[in-house]
């Protein structure tokens, strides 16, 4: 149990360490001895949802950026093999 807290802990604090996150956590007081473990419970799940939630939609955002950089990438790549083609072999070789 102790490892899926310290797992949490450092994904929540990379994602708002990097990106600035304001997530819409429910925060309780714990300012009363008795706890009710089943309202603790429910407000764990309802926040581990919630930054599930965000990382599939980074996941997912991440996915889409590399298929752009991979198209850009391709695009350049193929610009420069283009125009080196059109280019003459030997630059003494060109006509004045």
């Amino acid at each position: 149990m102790q490892a899926w807290w310290n797992v949490l802990a450092a994904l929540f604090s990379f994602l708002s360490a990097t990106l600035c996150l304001t997530l819409p956590l429910h925060v309780m007081p714990f300012t009363d001895l008795d706890y009710d473990y089943d309202e603790l419970t429910k407000t764990l799940i309802e926040n581990f949802n919630i930054l599930a939630d965000e990382v599939q939609f980074l996941s997912d955002r991440k996915t889409i950026l590399e298929h752009k950089l991979n198209y850009a990438h391709s695009q350049v790549s193929s610009e420069r093999f283009l125009s080196a083609a059109q280019q003459p072999s030997n630059p003494y070789d060109e006509k004045l």
